[in-house]
C-alpha cells in the first residue's frame, strides 16, 4: 500500500509497504475531522491543519458538523468510479464530492 507524502518540501509518491509481497501504486490520505479543525495525514507524517469545522447538510436540510471522525481515502492505479457506483448500487447524484489539492 502506498501513500502520497510530503518530503523535502515537494510532493511525490512514496510507497509504504505493509508487507513485502505487495508493491502497488496507491495514493491515500487520512482526514481527521474535529470540532475545531481538520487534520490531514499520510502514512508517514502529518501534512496540514485547517482551522474551523466542516458542516454538511443532511436530507432534512439541517446543517450537521462532523467532529472526531476519521475518513481515509485510498485510490489505486486501477480505480474506476463507475465500478464503485455499480457495486454499491449508488446514484451519482447522491455521491459526495471531495477535492484534495496538494501544493508544493
Amino acid at each position: 500500500m502506498g501513500w502520497f507524502t510530503k518530503k523535502n518540501d515537494t510532493f511525490k509518491i512514496d510507497v509504504c509497504k505493509n508487507d513485502d509481497n505487495s508493491h502497488d501504486d496507491t495514493l491515500g490520505v487520512i482526514i481527521h475531522f474535529t470540532p475545531i479543525a481538520i487534520y490531514l495525514y499520510t502514512c508517514d507524517e502529518y501534512i496540514e491543519t485547517f482551522d474551523g469545522a466542516l458542516t454538511f447538510e443532511n436530507e432534512n436540510g439541517n446543517q450537521v458538523e462532523i467532529g472526531g471522525t476519521f475518513i481515509s481515502l485510498e485510490v489505486d492505479a486501477n480505480f474506476r468510479m463507475d465500478d464503485l457506483i455499480f457495486d454499491y448500487k449508488l446514484k451519482e447524484s447522491n455521491l459526495p464530492i471531495i477535492e484534495l489539492k496538494a501544493y508544493a
